[in-house]
């Protein structure tokens, strides 16, 4: 057993020692570029400010939505109304999470992305500022959720974003079908267990 002190001294020699948060040790070229370029570079690709200052604004949207839930239902709200400010709190990514999605795409610049739940789009504008000639193909269920991702895009002056409105099982095999491929896919809807 190890004494408080020598505990503390252990984690000190770890903590000092310890490189793979850097990449450094890393056998994987992959690994080591994407621990490197997208996991730890917080300077070079900064996402627009605009896109901040909408979750801003959405967190303090009052508007009330009629929502149609395809997936397994909210945990925050069993009821069919909810306001944008409840929809933000719960369904938006976090700043650090959609900033990585920025650095990703940044990073590795795919061109056909496809995304299953827009919500209210958030994480949609990180990704198409990141590559803005990437087209984006983004599905949503709610057709009020939809419409507020939609004036979200035209806020931030946002191209190369196709919603389509429905249900994911019904939309999915047509958009498969038109796209033989996708260089990122996104999936954040529907949940349901399989």
């Amino acid at each position: 057993m190890y004494s408080s002190f020598q505990l503390a001294k252990k984690y000190l020699q770890y903590y000092l020692t310890a490189s793979n948060s850097k990449g450094h040790g890393m056998h994987s070229p992959f690994v080591f570029q994407f621990i490197l370029h997208v996991l730890n570079n917080k300077s070079g690709h900064r996402p627009p400010a605009e896109i901040e200052r909408l979750r801003t604004l959405l967190l303090h949207d009052k508007r009330m939505l009629d929502i149609e839930d395809f997936g397994a239902g909210s945990r925050m709200a069993s009821h069919k109304k909810r306001s944008v400010v409840q929809l933000a709190k719960y369904a938006l990514k976090p700043k650090k999470y959609a900033q990585l999605f920025f650095r990703l795409v940044k990073h590795y610049q795919p061109q056909t992305i496809l995304e299953l739940g827009t919500s209210l789009g958030l994480t949609t504008a990180y990704l198409a500022a990141a590559n803005p000639s990437a087209r984006i193909i983004t599905i949503e269920g709610s057709e009020a959720i939809a419409a507020v991702a939609k004036e979200n895009f035209a806020t931030l002056l946002l191209t190369g974003i196709h919603q389509q409105l429905g249900n994911f099982d019904v939309l999915l095999p047509a958009v498969l079908k038109e796209h033989s491929s996708f260089d990122l896919v996104y999936v954040d809807g529907n949940h349901r267990t399989v």
